[in-house]
């Protein structure tokens, strides 16, 4: 389930790891957590320089189900995807966004900046390892 997270850095405060520990960064709280808000992903985009992968799905879509069981949970998933905002789209609920990313089959995910430019994108239910290998790609598209 996509949930909203926010960070209020005023009210934090950092301390050494104990030894034998490790320290924590945010991108490893963050690290696999989905947003469902358009609008609070764009602007952390922005406001970190990251890229969006975005799952563009739908309640009812059995493939989408199985994309976000099979590799959306998984460690090399949360790896890969740690200097990533991610955000699930449903596109019943917003079908206006959807349009104007061009979906018309689910499902579908695309990787967008923070200008909203798509720089990659792939469609259907694929293997675990081609997710990782998307994820990649990318990243490596970007300046």
């Amino acid at each position: 389930n996509a949930s909203s997270i926010s960070l209020n850095t005023k009210d934090t405060f950092a301390f050494n790891a104990p030894d034998g520990t490790k320290e924590i960064s945010e991108d490893d709280l963050t690290a696999g957590h989905w947003l469902s808000d358009w609008d609070q992903a764009m602007s952390l985009a922005k406001a970190t320089h990251k890229i969006v992968m975005v799952d563009f799905m739908a309640s009812w879509c059995g493939p989408c189900k199985a994309l976000d069981k099979q590799s959306f949970h998984t460690e090399a998933f949360k790896q890969e995807t740690k200097n990533i905002i991610l955000v699930k789209i449903d596109i019943d609920q917003q079908p206006a966004l959807a349009q104007k990313y061009g979906v018309e089959a689910i499902p579908n995910v695309q990787f967008i900046d923070e200008k909203g430019v798509v720089v990659h994108k792939f469609l259907g239910l694929i293997p675990d390892s081609e997710v990782i290998q998307n994820i990649r790609t990318a990243k490596s598209k970007r300046p």
